[in-house]
Parts: structure tokens; sequence; C-alpha cells
């Protein structure tokens, strides 16, 4: 219990730092700044994260964890095809793009400390990791519609999820910048056109079933 417990109260400072480092930036945010957003003592911040890089560092795994959790794709077999399912993940994770949104210029913090300064090594390779598990959650996808012969056997499935990342990640970016831009339909439309490029033609998958139990026929005659 007395774990849970620090777990939870280190959940809520992370939450108090998010929102201040969204507002004020890494370079303009001190440990003081969190610990009265907090509504807690500096000193018990340093209880839980040693410095400032710390806690932005933890910050970030929390933050990446967070985004994942809060959506999942559907892998019922009676819940459509896994276009349907897929497309239907991708409005689950612009709604929470949406819901977010104002969020969004800690993302770029994280981006900038990336980039330069003390935390850029820690930081990519926490990108990195980030991204390779959301890379592999999506080519998991395609790959049960290639098990299901709904996307072509050939199908690059590392290609085609880098691509799906890398447009739901510039589309965060445009509404971001332009609250006007509809990302729920260009996002949805994006995707859609990118899954219809990989499936299997009905006529093509019907033809091929008759051409597999005739030669199964032919084997067994």
């Amino acid at each position: 219990m007395r774990e849970e417990l620090r777990i939870e109260r280190k959940n809520r400072l992370l939450k108090a730092a998010a929102e201040v480092f969204c507002e004020k930036g890494y370079a303009g945010t001190t440990i003081a700044d969190v610990a009265t957003h907090a509504g807690i003592g500096k000193g018990t911040i340093y209880g839980y994260f040693s410095s400032k890089e710390d806690l932005f560092f933890d910050l970030f795994c929390w933050y990446a964890q967070g985004i994942m959790a809060d959506t999942s794709f559907e892998t019922s077999g009676d819940a459509g095809s896994i276009k349907d399912r897929f497309l239907a993940y991708t409005h689950d994770i612009i709604q929470e793009m949406l819901a977010s949104v104002h969020m969004y210029p800690l993302t770029l913090e994280f981006w900038s400390a990336a980039a330069s300064g003390n935390m850029r090594n820690r930081l990519k390779d926490a990108m990195e990791k980030m991204y390779d598990e959301y890379r592999q959650l999506i080519g998991g996808i395609l790959q049960q519609g290639i098990a299901q012969e709904e996307f072509h056997p050939d199908t690059d499935t590392a290609a085609i999820a880098s691509g799906i990342i890398a447009t739901l990640d510039a589309m965060g970016l445009q509404y971001w910048i332009n609250p006007d831009f509809d990302i729920q339909t260009a996002a949805m439309q994006t995707v859609s056109a990118i899954l219809t490029g990989i499936s299997v033609p009905p006529e093509q998958k019907w033809s091929s079933r008759i051409k597999a139990k005739t030669l199964t026929q032919r084997m067994i005659g």
C-alpha cells in the first residue's frame, strides 16, 4: 500500500510538472515552480527526482506511456475487418490528440531537449525506443491483415507503420498551429487511402481461394 501511495504521489508530481513545463518551457522552469504548482514543499520533489533533468526525463517516459495506454486496437475477431478496426483506432488516436492539444508545447520541449543540451542522448534513446514500440504495434496490426488476406503479402509493414506514424505526428503539429485544420477528416482519409493501397481486392481473394481449392482437389484426386 505504501508503494502504491508513492506511485500515486509521483504521478501527481509528474502531472504538475507537465503543466508547468508546458507553460514555461524547460529552461524557464525551476523545481520550485513545480513544487508550488503541486502544492508541496520543494524538498519533497527531491525525494522522487534527483534533479530537474531527471524530473523532465521521467516526465517524458510517463507522458509517452500515457499516450500508448490511452488508445487500444480492438483485437476481437468479430469486430470487423482489420482495415475498419484500424480506422476506428485512428479515430481514437485523433480524439486523444484533440483532447490534449493544449499540452502540445510539452512535446516540442521534448524534441528541443533531444536536439541539444545535456539530455540529448538520453532523450534520443528514449524516443527511439518509444517509436520502435509504436512501429511494432502498428506493424503487428498490419501483419494481422496480411495473415487474414486483407493486405498484400509483400507489404513492407515496417515502412507503412513508419509512414502512418509520421503522418499522424505531422497532422498533430498542423492542428496545434492552426486549430481550424480538420485533423479528423485529414487523418481518416489519409490512413484509409494508405490501407486501401495495400488491400487485396475482393475478386483477387476469391480467385486465390478457388485456385487453392482446385489444387487441393487435384492433389487428393
